[in-house]
């Protein structure tokens, strides 16, 4: 929900489902025919992003209508994250690319996940502002940037399992676990 009234669900099956009274009732709504969505985040209550294995999706109507902006070139799971109406973080966990763009996905930039020394699979991101972001991996790699994802030094946790995490500020942040949740007020 980007407000009490305004809401948006992606169903297992990709459907997209809006409600503008607060979740009375949904109304479903189809990005691409025949395209699974796999993630969706919106950046407003006007402004939102679905990513598919083939595409990226936008929308400037709170969801009603969506246009494809560009090729996404991810596979296998999929991670979005929004930091404002046209600057997003998209790209897939296995091996691959991590897509930045500061124009609503007209054109993108992408860091391979070997450029942040990175070899495992991500399992999750979070960037605080277009500046400041973390990448999460399965074996405990957290990956960091401060400059916008030029360049990436290593923060890892002591446990060697998967991890996700989210920082609230710039210093502060979690890293979970299957077993332990770690917390840093020094950014990592």
């Amino acid at each position: 929900f980007t407000d009490s009234l305004h809401g948006h669900a992606l169903l297992t099956d990709g459907m997209l489902l809006n409600t503008t009274n607060g979740g009375a009732s949904w109304e479903r709504v189809i990005a691409k025919k025949g395209e699974q969505i796999d993630l969706l985040r919106f950046a407003s209550r006007d402004t939102g992003y679905a990513v598919s294995s083939a595409h990226l999706f936008r929308s400037y109507d709170g969801g009603k209508t969506w246009d494809s902006t560009k090729n996404s070139d991810v596979s296998n799971r999929l991670f979005i994250q929004t930091i404002s109406n046209d600057i997003i973080y998209y790209g897939s966990d296995f091996f691959g690319t991590l897509y930045y763009t500061k124009d609503a996905g007209k054109t993108s930039n992408y860091y391979g996940f070997y450029d942040m020394g990175i070899d495992d699979i991500v399992s999750d991101i979070s960037f605080v502002n277009n500046q400041i972001g973390y990448v999460f991996c399965t074996l405990g790699q957290i990956a960091k940037t401060v400059d916008g994802g030029q360049n990436w030094t290593r923060v890892d946790i002591p446990e060697k399992v998967g991890s996700t995490g989210n920082f609230f500020t710039s210093e502060i942040g979690l890293a979970a676990t299957n077993n332990s949740v770690y917390r840093t007020e020094n950014g990592g």
